[in-house]
């Protein structure tokens, strides 16, 4: 495994976690490698209204949609955009791994 350099406090503070819970779920036709499209909600006490995001997750080898709606899962918020297949994304979910393209 390839050793990623360190960050500083100040870049992590950078970094805008928070947990949302799915809405909408629905297979990436178009990803390159199989892919779930996510609506997610993000509000409450701690999180203010963020609203609604779109996200994509490689969760399809370990969960059914059925088993992530309503689930809670935590997110990166502040990336760019970016594209995936044909849909633009504003997040990152996060997930653990057992090894590279295995999701959990």
């Amino acid at each position: 495994m390839l050793e990623k350099p360190t960050i500083s406090i100040q870049e992590f503070n950078k970094v805008e976690m928070a947990i949302g819970k799915v809405v909408a779920i629905s297979i990436n036709p178009h990803a390159k490698i199989p892919a779930y499209l996510l609506d997610l909600q993000f509000n409450g006490p701690l999180m203010g209204n963020k609203g609604f995001y779109s996200g994509s997750a490689q969760f399809t080898s370990n969960h059914t949609t059925d088993e992530i709606m309503n689930q809670q899962v935590a997110c990166i918020l502040n990336f760019p955009r970016k594209q995936i297949g044909s849909h633009y994304v504003r997040l990152l979910s996060d997930g653990g791994s057992k090894n590279y393209w295995n999701v959990r």
